[in-house]
């Protein structure tokens, strides 16, 4: 069975979101002499949560992207040609001149045949 990125990654964004939240409000409410005590301030304890969240951020996305089934453009080869506009058949191969790669309609297949050679007629 496989799992989609989304059922993996909506559960940990949860978690960092809450913990994001109860940090945030934590650091807001303690009161200053804590801070002092400890050497510190409330606004470096602030930043530091809020960065660490814009981190957490691009950490999450990047995975999405990783994961997630948009790699790349939908019925693009991985040589990077773009997928045609009609329907399934078999198309010019735009790396490999005199050939034909086939096109299934979503995805260009790894299937390629020698381009018909057409007798110009007078």
């Amino acid at each position: 069975m496989k799992v989609s990125a989304a059922a993996i990654m909506v559960p940990l964004v949860a978690v960092f979101l809450a913990g994001f939240i109860v940090g945030l409000i934590d650091a807001i409410r303690r009161p200053g002499w804590a801070y002092q005590q400890a050497n510190t301030t409330k606004s470096m304890w602030v930043g530091l949560i809020v960065g660490t969240w814009l981190i957490g951020l691009g950490w999450f996305f990047g995975w999405i992207y990783l994961l997630g089934p948009g790699r790349g453009v939908r019925g693009e080869h991985r040589s990077g040609k773009r997928a045609p506009a009609g329907a399934p058949g078999w198309y010019p191969d735009e790396n490999h001149r005199g050939q034909m790669r086939y096109w299934d309609g979503d995805n260009w297949s790894a299937h390629t045949q020698p381009a018909a050679v057409v007798e110009p007629t007078c």
